[in-house]
């Protein structure tokens, strides 16, 4: 990702309420938010491996060294940051019925990966 020093000051850099998931996705909308552009340079190619640092990925179990406590943290974290990024964006945007829905909903996707 490159950010101009510009937007990411507007923007006030990456927000440390983030433990592990989440940041990029935040740090993302902030920027639409604030009228700057995010854009996908489809030429551009990187190998990704999902889910190494994090054992949590399928596709790279075979390639992690996380061990059992870091997966379980792993799975906290990346539902945890669904929680945060909808309380700081979508908080009374909606009916109280929506919001509870959504957490009900994250709370199940969670039950059902661990």
């Amino acid at each position: 990702m490159m950010v101009s020093r510009k937007c990411g000051e507007e923007i006030n850099w990456f927000d440390e309420d983030y433990f592990w998931y989440g940041e990029d996705l935040d740090f993302c909308y902030r920027v639409k938010q604030k009228n700057w552009k995010v854009v996908w340079i489809p030429e551009v190619k990187i190998i990704h491996f999902k889910g190494v640092s994090s054992g949590i990925k399928k596709e790279s179990q075979k390639l992690t060294t996380a061990g059992a406590q870091t997966v379980k943290q792993a799975q906290k974290a990346r539902f945890e940051a669904m929680r945060i990024f909808y309380r700081k964006n979508y908080s009374g945007k909606y009916p109280v019925f929506i919001t509870k829905l959504v957490f009900l909903a994250i709370k199940v996707k969670e039950i059902l990966a661990t």
